[in-house]
């Protein structure tokens, strides 16, 4: 992901820079995976996504992943 720009991005905009859907974001703040106002977050009925947390969150899980 490009190191400059804007930290929230829309959630379709997320889905073209990474792949993953609106759908699978709503499923994790769904579940408490993501939380609002740190991962995501909802304004005006449009999805937003933190890419810079989002990012950290997926280096997080694959750390685990080797330690396993």
């Amino acid at each position: 992901m490009p190191s400059q720009g804007a930290d929230w991005v829309l959630a379709t905009k997320y889905k073209e820079m990474t792949g993953i859907t609106p759908m699978t974001v709503h499923n994790r703040r769904r579940a408490g995976i993501w939380l609002d106002g740190t991962h995501c977050g909802v304004v005006g009925r449009h999805l937003y996504v933190n890419v810079k947390e989002a990012d950290q969150w997926i280096k997080n899980q694959l750390h685990q992943l080797r330690q396993a």
